[in-house]
Parts: C-alpha cells; sequence; structure tokens
C-alpha cells in the first residue's frame, strides 16, 4: 500500500479531532464568537427539542435516571442486608449444632439464659443499676 493513501486514511481518521482543536483555539482567542455561537444554539428548535427530551428523561418519574439511582442504592442496601442475614444464619447454624452436640455449651446456655442450676447449687443473681 502506499504511504500516501495511509497518511490520508490517518488524516481522515483524525480530521474532526484537529476541527475542534482549530475551533477551540479560534473561540479562545476570540470570545465573542462563542456568545454568537451560543446564541445560534439555544435558539436552534433540534437543540431545544433535544434539550426538553433530556430533561424529561432526568426529571420523569417513572423511568426517570434519578429514579434509577435511587433504586441501584436501594438495591446495594438490600444487598449487603442479605450478605448480613446470610452471616447471621451461618452464626445462628453454629450455635444450634453446638448446643445439640456440645454438653459443656448447653449447659452453659442453660445457666446463663434460663437461670438453671445443679441440685447443691446456689445461684445468686447480681443486677447492676
Amino acid at each position: 500500500m502506499n504511504t500516501s493513501i495511509i497518511n490520508r486514511k490517518k488524516f481522515i481518521k483524525y480530521q474532526p479531532l484537529l476541527f475542534i482543536y482549530k475551533n477551540m483555539v479560534y473561540f479562545c482567542r476570540y470570545p465573542e464568537h462563542i456568545i454568537t455561537l451560543m446564541k445560534k444554539l439555544f435558539f436552534n428548535k433540534y437543540f431545544l427539542a433535544t434539550l426538553i427530551f433530556v430533561l424529561l428523561i432526568i426529571i420523569s418519574k417513572n423511568n426517570g435516571i434519578i429514579r434509577q439511582i435511587n433504586q441501584t442504592k436501594e438495591i446495594n442496601q438490600l444487598e449487603n442486608q442479605i450478605e448480613y442475614y446470610k452471616n447471621d444464619i451461618e452464626n445462628i447454624k453454629k450455635s444450634i449444632n453446638a448446643l445439640r452436640y456440645d454438653t459443656s455449651h448447653l449447659e452453659k446456655y442453660a445457666r446463663e439464659k434460663y437461670f438453671m442450676k445443679r441440685d447443691n447449687e446456689d445461684v445468686f443473681v447480681i443486677i447492676r443499676k
């Protein structure tokens, strides 16, 4: 392939970027052109229609972006709750297994929770204020 064709393809590929860069430099030197361009842009019927459409999408109640952001936050909170409850269920299953198969653990639980005692013991409950 000829190098001039390759260079031309590269130029065509980057031509929009060069156009934007040249216009940015031009507008930075002459700010009054920015104002006229903005006036033309805001009074363009297609721009106004697009702007209204975008605002409706952002603000609409049923499918608005704000609602979607709130729903993603809520989903994240619910996923965190799911993880918390899964861990809680695992801990409860471990304690149930410990109560079923470990008699010392069962005895400790009965003494603390239900104030049970052996026949030859006395239990004193101390209430701190």
